[in-house]
């Protein structure tokens, strides 16, 4: 195979792949709104994260919920989450790291495109931009 071919084949590869594969943007979670009254922890902007991440924000929420040992509820018309208990403001953010690092970015690219399907009984974790899987822990 010579170059000039070579380069033809590398330049349809390329035109194969989806168009926002190629920018390099570095993904960001906004900063949460983390506020503790009473016996109670808020996530003011909860809707926002989810959002954010691409993900349905009840499954975040059973995550979150999880992971704290706590009971919670997502108020869907205020775009909140209620944890029952004050946790502090290090260990909610940690877990949304963790819920970012598990169920949003891709361990192959470490891109944030990818989405959550289901295979037979197993979560499978699809990324879109360079399209590996990876099996996902169930909630």
């Amino acid at each position: 195979m010579d170059e000039a071919e070579y380069i033809k084949l590398l330049d349809h590869a390329l035109s194969q792949l989806p168009p926002d594969v190629m920018k390099h943007e570095k993904f960001v979670m906004p900063e949460a709104q983390i506020f503790i009254e009473g016996s109670k922890t808020l996530i003011k902007n909860f809707k926002v994260l989810a959002e954010k991440a691409l993900r349905d924000p009840k499954h975040f929420m059973k995550f979150i919920v999880s992971e704290v040992g706590s009971a919670g509820t997502y108020d869907d018309q205020a775009g909140r989450a209620i944890l029952s208990g004050a946790f502090t403001r290090k260990l909610i953010i940690d877990t949304i790291d963790k819920y970012v690092r598990d169920f949003v970015v891709c361990k192959t690219c470490g891109r944030p495109d990818t989405v959550i399907d289901k295979e037979g009984r197993q979560a499978v974790l699809h990324c879109k931009a360079c399209g590996s899987s990876r099996a996902i822990p169930k909630l």
